[in-house]
C-alpha cells in the first residue's frame, strides 16, 4: 500500500527528528511540541517497517497523562489510514501492516515484563522510575535490537531523564546522543509570551521551564543558596585524604529504609567531605566490616540521638552495638534538637566551611540541593515540615555531623582556602574572613 502523510514540522522539529540515533535524549523548554515529534517517529516507523510483528510503545509518568497528552494526536494521524484498528479501551493502535503501537504509563511499570518492543518513547523522563528503564523498558529492546527516545523537561537533577542525558553527553558510544534546546534556540513561542512568563514564574521556574537548566534552585529548597555559593568559590572539587587528620564517620540510621553515612575529615576549620554511602537492609555489623575497604580508616562515630532507643528483640540499644563493633574507638551521640528547623538552620551554619569531593560525593551534593520544604500550591507558601523523600536520609546523616562534632576553637580568620595563596583575608558572604 502506497501512502503519503502530510505531517508539518516546525524547523526545530524537524532538527529534532533528522538527528535521531538509536538511543536519543532530548531535553526540550516547555510547549517545544516535542511530543507532536515522537508521535510522528513512532507512526513512520511503524508504516515503514518490514516486520510484520512491529511494536511501538510511547510511555508517559502514568496511563492518565498518556492518553491526555498524546491519544489525540495518534488518532487524528491513523484515523484515515485504511486498515486501522483503534482501541480505545487499551489506548491501542492496529495498523494494516501487522506494526501495533501501545500507549503506556510507568506506574505500573511491572506489567510490560516479558514483552519486547522494536522503539520506545519515554516522555516526561524527569517523572518517570529509574527502574522502569533499567529494569524493564532496556530489556525490552534488547533482543530486537530496538531505539528509544527520552525527552523531558529538567524537575532538578536525581531523575532519569538527567542521568541519561548524562549518558549520552559524557559516553563514547555512537548510538547515544543528547541534545538540551532552551527557549532561546527556537522561535516557537512568541516574545511577548516568553516576557509574560519570565514575569509571572519566578526565576528558578523560569530557568527550569523555558531555559532548561538543571541547576535551578529547587522551590522550597532549604541549603539552594549555600551550596551555589560552595560550587561558586570550588568547594566542590577533588577532596583528598589527610592522614594527619581524624576520619568521622556520621550517620542517618534508617529503621526501615536506607542507613546514609558520611566520611568526614576536619582540617582547621574547614570540614572535607571525602565521600558517603548508602545502605539498604543492611545490619550495623555488616556495614561496619564494609567500612572496612575504604582507602581511608574510621577514627570517630556520631550517632543520631535515636540510637539510644532500645531494640525490641535484642534489648540492645544501636549505641551499645556501635561501641562493641567499634573495639575502643570514640563512639559519640549528636545533640537532639527540639525542632526540625534547627538542625537545618545548624547545617546552613556548617556548609560555608565545608569541601566535597565531586565524584565521591556526588549524590550528597545533589541532596543538599534538594533538600526542601513542602509547598503548598494553593495557598502558594511553603510548609514547615520539609518533604520526606530520598534527600532526607542524607541530610540527615549531615545534620548529625553537624550537631555532633566537637567544636575546635580555631579563629575565624585562620580559616585556609587551598589554591588562594596567603593573600590578605577578605570578608565572604558569611562575615568570615578568607586568607591562607
Amino acid at each position: 500500500m502506497n501512502l503519503e502523510l502530510d505531517i508539518d514540522l516546525r524547523p526545530e522539529q524537524e532538527a529534532l527528528y533528522d538527528a535521531r540515533t538509536r538511543f536519543t535524549v532530548r531535553v526540550c523548554h516547555r510547549r517545544m511540541g516535542k511530543t507532536w515529534v515522537a508521535i510522528v517517529e513512532l507512526l513512520v516507523l511503524a508504516l515503514t517497517t518490514k516486520r510484520n510483528d512491529w511494536r511501538g510503545i510511547y510511555v508517559a509518568p502514568s496511563y492518565v497523562q498518556a492518553k491526555s497528552v498524546a491519544w489525540d494526536y495518534l488518532k487524528a494521524f491513523t484515523s484515515e489510514i485504511p486498515g486501522t484498528k483503534i482501541n480505545e479501551a487499551e489506548l491501542r493502535i492496529d495498523l494494516y501492516n501487522g506494526a501495533r503501537i501501545r500507549l503506556l504509563g510507568a506506574e505500573r511499570y511491572d506489567s510490560l515484563r516479558g514483552q519486547y518492543a522494536d522503539h520506545a518513547v519515554l516522555d516526561e523522563a524527569q517523572l518517570i522510575p529509574t527502574a522502569a528503564y533499567t529494569q524493564v523498558i532496556r530489556p525490552m529492546l534488547a533482543d530486537r535490537q530496538g531505539s528509544l527516545v527520552v525527552q523531558g523537561t529538567p524537575a532538578g537533577r536525581m531523575n532519569l531523564l538527567f542521568e541519561l542525558l548524562q549518558q549520552a553527553k559524557t559516553g563514547d558510544d555512537p548510538a547515544w546522543s543528547g541534545v538540551v534546546v532552551p527557549v532561546t534556540d527556537t522561535d516557537i513561542l512568541h516574545p511577548t509570551e516568553i516576557e509574560a512568563m519570565k514575569r509571572e514564574m519566578s526565576e528558578a521556574e523560569y530557568e527550569q521551564e523555558l531555559l532548561c537548566s538543571f541547576n535551578a534552585a529547587i522551590r522550597g529548597a532549604y541549603l539552594s543558596k549555600e551550596m551555589r555559593i560552595a560550587d561558586e568559590q570550588n568547594r566542590i572539587t577533588q577532596v583528598k585524604y589527610d592522614p594527619a587528620a581524624d576520619v568521622t564517620v556520621a550517620l542517618d540510621l534508617g529503621w526501615s529504609d536506607l542507613m546514609v553515612c558520611v566520611f568526614v575529615q576536619q582540617v582547621g576549620t574547614e570540614h572535607h567531605f571525602l565521600g558517603v554511602k548508602a545502605y539498604a537492609e543492611t545490619n550495623i555489623a555488616d556495614m561496619i566490616r564494609d567500612w572496612g575497604k575504604l582507602p581511608f580508616e574510621i577514627d570517630n562515630v556520631i550517632l543520631p540521638h535515636d540510637a539510644k532507643q532500645h531494640e525490641m528483640i535484642s534489648g540492645q540499644t544501636r549505641e551499645d552495638v556501635f561501641r562493641s563493633m567499634m573495639k575502643g574507638k570514640p563512639v559519640r551521640i549528636a545533640n537532639r534538637v527540639r525542632e526540625k528547623h534547627e538542625g537545618i538552620e545548624q547545617v546552613r551554619m556548617l556548609l560555608p566551611h565545608c569541601w566535597f569531593d565531586q565524584t565521591e560525593c556526588h549524590i550528597l551534593v545533589e541532596a543538599l540541593n534538594a533538600y526542601r520544604a513542602e509547598y503548598d500550591e494553593v495557598r502558594r507558601v511553603s510548609k514547615v515540615t520539609p518533604v520526606h523523600d530520598w534527600s532526607s536520609h542524607y541530610f540527615d546523616a549531615v545534620q548529625t555531623y553537624a550537631l555532633g562534632r566537637i567544636q575546635r576553637q580555631t579563629s575565624p580568620d585562620r580559616l585556609h582556602w587551598p589554591g588562594q595563596g596567603r593573600a590578605t583575608p577578605q570578608p565572604d558572604n558569611y562575615g568570615y574572613r578568607r586568607g591562607a
